[in-house]
């Protein structure tokens, strides 16, 4: 008879949001994976649980797998936390879960606090469709494929630090444009912050940004009253400026990419050039 790997959200500040099902089911298992024993060892201390603790992280998930799933064979119950929220969602987890359903185990997802849903649905930005990213890779390849999806017109969902927000947010406008934006941090906590804005006056005033506490970016689609034609605008730039010069005025007027607008004077170039 196999085990149960259970999948137990925790909470993304405020003490007060683990379920009562998460305690329970954490009462009950004979081994916790988590990515630092120590901080989830203080969290259960305060709800009086104890439970053996294994050390489950980026830097060790995959030499882990088959010394859990072999525990899971013998019929134990397995539970898996990061240090707040949901695992799987930008933290360790969604490879052992894949694993565990290829191999036909028992999995349990219990549900709880999300730091990306709560931000979501507290930014007052349109909800659906949206698209969650996480961190933004450092590495090109995957970075470049994230900047494709990024430009889909619709909601966007990123994590960040509060060393590198004001980085990402200049990274965003520069590639997507003016879009409204909510900069999420300190979620359930005391200093919780919602700064919804757009990306532009972000970048214009940096100073709103503060650098403290783990942040959560919703980017949202461009706003109805702001889609506009293009094709007019750069035509009557470019009847007064320079290609570059009209492309620099469009695409800060509107808002918009310089790299897509700047396509698009080629191709008004090219048809007037004929």
């Amino acid at each position: 008879m196999t085990g149960t790997l259970y999948v137990i959200p925790t909470p993304i500040g405020n003490k007060k949001d683990m379920t009562q099902r998460a305690k329970e089911t954490l009462s009950t298992l004979d081994l916790l994976l988590c990515e630092d024993t120590r901080h989830t060892g203080a969290l259960l201390k305060d709800y009086e649980i104890q439970v053996p603790l294994m050390s489950y992280h980026k830097f060790n998930e995959m030499e882990r797998i088959d010394q859990i799933m072999a525990r899971i064979a013998k019929g134990e119950k397995i539970g898996l936390v990061s240090d707040a929220g949901l695992p799987g969602i930008s933290d360790p987890g969604e490879r052992i879960i894949a694993h565990a359903r290829k191999e036909g185990v028992s999995v349990e997802v219990l549900p709880g606090p999300s730091a990306g849903i709560t931000a979501l649905v507290g930014s007052g930005i349109q909800t659906a469709p949206h698209l969650m990213h996480g961190f933004l890779s450092k590495d090109n390849g995957e970075r470049k494929k994230q900047v494709e999806l990024l430009q889909l017109p619709i909601t966007h969902i990123l994590y960040e630090s509060p060393k590198r927000v004001r980085k990402t947010v200049r990274f965003l406008y520069e590639t997507l444009g003016n879009r409204p934006v909510c900069l999420c941090r300190e979620l359930t906590k005391i200093h919780e912050e919602y700064l919804l804005s757009t990306l532009e006056d972000l970048l214009n005033d940096t100073e709103q940004i503060k650098e403290k506490g783990e942040y959560v970016i919703i980017i949202g689609p461009v706003e109805e009253e702001r889609e506009v034609d293009v094709e007019r605008a750069l035509r009557d730039a470019m009847e007064r400026l320079s290609l570059s010069a009209a492309v620099k005025e469009v695409s800060k007027t509107l808002g918009l990419p310089k790299n897509e607008v700047y396509e698009q004077a080629l191709t008004l170039k090219g048809e007037a050039d004929e």
